[in-house]
């Protein structure tokens, strides 16, 4: 057991400085350059009263590190610095990651949904909105930005309303004109016969549409009931129908008048495809044209001319004749 020379604190083995006073408890040695030996701090031995009446006096402490005193061979303290530097530096480790894990911690806590405050559970959707954005910017995740500049939009251009469309140009009616048809039969025809010069004559119900008043379709009798049908082969539109209800001829060689000689038509009447049928009444026969007007466009493809009445029944030919059918219309 040893004691520290300056003080007489007990000091323990392997202790270069005394820990009260820290005098040096090595003894003194000779270096190896020379016989000079490092001199030894000398303190004034205590008094007999120690430790409680007397008072160290204050004295510079040695340095921590102190240059090794002794021989080469005599065993060195274990050396403790890099495991206190390396505890140093495990502890700065564990600050750091436990001051990441709370600032984790406190990032999810602020991104989740605030919860009322009165236990119901239900989260706060005035807390979760956050602090409201300053005046003039606008809100944009976690930071306020100033909002687009607003730009002008000019008003749509309206566009002309179209021209009003001009009714259509009344279609005119078809011009209306003769209409000759392609045939014409008859239910009866008396036989040809010959003229005062003997050339032979013909009493075919064509004779009706020539134009020509010397040549006439005739039956014998007053032919009350017997039809004459003309067919256009398309429809057409009439507007009038005609005839000349006798035999307009005068005899070339010896000037007989044929007309006179001949029955007369006094009535005929004349029926269209569409089942209409118009009455003519001729009461004074004479060699002229003797017009009838429909009351209306009448569309047909053929026409039926049936005999209605005769005149001149004392007539020396008992002939009833026609010399020419005319129609009117389009198509």
């Amino acid at each position: 057991m040893r004691f520290c020379g300056a003080c007489g604190v007990q000091a323990g083995t392997g202790q270069r400085f005394c820990i009260a006073c820290g005098a040096n408890l090595q003894p003194a040695v000779y270096s190896e350059r020379g016989t000079v030996a490092e001199p030894v701090f000398v303190y004034p031995v205590p008094p007999a009263a120690w430790p409680s009446a007397y008072v160290a006096p204050e004295v510079e402490i040695a340095p921590a590190v102190h240059e090794e005193v002794g021989p080469r061979h005599a065993s060195r303290a274990p050396d403790r610095r890099p495991l206190v530097v390396a505890a140093l530096a495990c502890a700065g480790l564990l600050v750091v990651g436990g001051g990441y894990l709370v600032g984790d911690r406190l990032l999810v806590a602020d991104d989740g949904p605030t919860v009322a405050q009165d236990g119901s559970g239900t989260p706060d959707p005035a807390a979760d909105a956050g602090p409201a954005p300053a005046p003039g910017l606008a809100d944009v995740g976690d930071q306020d930005v100033a909002p687009a500049p607003t730009v002008p939009v000019p008003p749509p251009v309206t566009a002309a309303p179209p021209a009003p469309v001009p009714p259509p140009a009344s279609v005119p009616p078809p011009a209306v004109g003769p209409l000759l048809p392609v045939s014409v039969s008859a239910t009866c025809q008396a036989p040809s016969g010959v003229d005062a010069a003997g050339a032979p004559v013909s009493y075919d119900a064509m004779n009706t549409l020539d134009g020509v008043g010397g040549t006439a379709w005739r039956c014998a009798g007053s032919a009350v009931g017997q039809r004459l049908v003309y067919d256009f082969g398309r429809p057409v539109v009439l507007a009038s129908v005609a005839l000349v209800p006798g035999y307009d001829k005068t005899d070339p060689v010896d000037g007989t008048d044929r007309f006179g000689e001949n029955r007369t038509v006094t009535a005929v009447t004349w029926g269209f495809d569409t089942g209409v049928v118009h009455r003519q009444d001729v009461p004074a026969p004479g060699r002229a044209m003797a017009v009838a007007r429909l009351g209306g466009p009448v569309s047909t493809t053929r026409v039926v001319l049936e005999i209605a009445g005769t005149g001149n029944d004392g007539a020396i030919r008992d002939f009833t004749t026609i010399s020419d059918v005319a129609f009117t219309g389009s198509g």
